[in-house]
């Protein structure tokens, strides 16, 4: 249900048609939002049409394709020249995207972006705090 989510946005049923509703939908989150990274796991074509778009409107994105889960994943790591042994053979999928993330294993994690302080060191699990 959506109203569970503080961040939900629609978009435009585009002539009725599914197939243009989505690239607006898609164009609409990769022109609003500036990622760092783009996760691909598993999927169909529709995974390679975003992989597609999100370079298109961000060409400095980092791109990662979950190689490991098989599906359109593949084709990414394809058109993208990845073949990481990690993004192929690892299955550690918490480690896995802590690594590619670059996400630092002692930072708390945050219910929602809003109470998330800026400030990466603040961010960090200290001795007292378990």
């Amino acid at each position: 249900d959506n109203s569970k989510f503080d961040n939900v946005v629609y978009t435009s049923n585009v002539g009725g048609d599914l197939k243009d509703s989505l690239v607006e939908m898609r164009t609409k989150m990769f022109s609003d939002n500036v990622f760092q990274a783009g996760v691909f796991i598993g999927g169909m074509a529709g995974i390679i049409e975003e992989q597609k778009l999100l370079k298109s409107l961000q060409p400095n994105v980092k791109i990662i394709p979950v190689l490991s889960t098989g599906g359109a994943a593949l084709q990414v790591g394809a058109d993208e020249g990845i073949d990481a042994e990690e993004l192929r053979d690892d299955m550690d999928y918490v480690r896995l995207l802590h690594h590619q993330l670059e996400i630092p294993l002692d930072e708390k994690r945050y219910a929602s972006p809003a109470e998330q302080p800026e400030d990466l060191e603040l961010r960090r699990w200290n001795v007292g705090d378990h």
